[in-house]
């Protein structure tokens, strides 16, 4: 997903995010920090609020 990021743009929120999922994830499946079934989950939540903010905010810039 990182890798696909560099095609997003040059965002820097974006692959910031991308970079803490990366990381979030990796370090759940060497078993060092966490759960990767709770990595996941977490990580669809977060991303599901993002899409929501998005979906808002780009109703509001329909409205103007």
């Amino acid at each position: 997903m990182l890798i696909q990021g560099s095609a997003i743009g040059d965002d820097e929120e974006t692959l910031k995010l991308l970079d803490i999922i990366e990381d979030r994830y990796y370090l759940a499946s060497q078993g060092i920090y966490g759960n990767e079934e709770e990595v996941i989950e977490s990580t669809l939540e977060e991303l599901r609020i993002l899409e929501t903010a998005y979906n808002d905010f780009s109703e509001l810039l329909k409205e103007e």
